[in-house]
């Protein structure tokens, strides 16, 4: 079964969150971090648990 996801991080912000890569939707917060690498360890848990299709996609 396909998920669909793809983890966004936010390189502004450092907030990070799962959206549908289909209609762009969040799915999930997963969680804001204090930095660029705390958002992008945020991320890694999700990717690591193996859910996530699409990978990381970062933004403003």
């Amino acid at each position: 079964m396909s998920t669909d996801n793809y983890i966004y991080i936010s390189r502004k912000r450092f907030t990070v969150v799962e959206r549908c890569a289909s209609d762009g939707r969040v799915i999930a917060k997963l969680g804001k971090g204090n930095n660029i690498g705390d958002a992008i360890d945020i991320a890694q848990i999700r990717v690591d648990e193996g859910n996530v299709e699409y990978g990381i996609l970062f933004g403003k």
